[in-house]
């Protein structure tokens, strides 16, 4: 009998990322919404999107590496360091893609806050994803055949 994870595995790599994807945007952005909700009277909200940036990228290296980019065991924990250090620098540069739309947003199409978010959100899945493929989890995309 198969278990969940070999079922969930045997998805294509793209429908695992969007499932995985939605999971880690929903926790991010409630995250980003508590810590807005709950600091916004002593912090400006760029700041708070910076620190609930940090605290979901933890997160979300955890399911991409276990349930999106997976390398059926072969890993080491080498090659789990050398991949977290790789999805760390990423999300530096979806973090700043993110304040960059999110500024943007702001300035030229809502003064909202949650929608500026939620836009520069949209943008950073699509380019988290080819990021994730082709640079973060490399050793896990080269042990495996591409997904369809």
């Amino acid at each position: 009998m198969r278990t969940w994870r070999s079922k969930w595995l045997r998805l294509p790599r793209q429908l695992r990322y969007l499932v995985v994807g939605g999971l880690n945007t929903g926790f991010g952005y409630s995250l980003f919404a508590l810590s807005y909700l709950s600091l916004r009277a002593w912090l400006p909200h760029m700041v708070i999107l910076v620190i609930s940036h940090v605290l979901a990228v933890s997160f979300s290296f955890f399911t991409h590496s276990r349930w999106v980019f997976t390398d059926t065991g072969t890993s080491t924990w080498r090659h789990v360091g050398q991949a977290w250090v790789r999805f760390q620098v990423s999300y530096l540069g979806l973090l700043g893609l993110g304040l960059i739309v999110n500024a943007m947003l702001l300035r030229y199409v809502t003064p909202s806050v949650w929608w500026a978010q939620a836009g520069a959100t949209g943008i950073g899945v699509l380019a988290g994803y080819w990021i994730h493929r082709h640079f973060v989890f490399q050793h896990a995309t080269a042990a495996k055949p591409a997904s369809p």
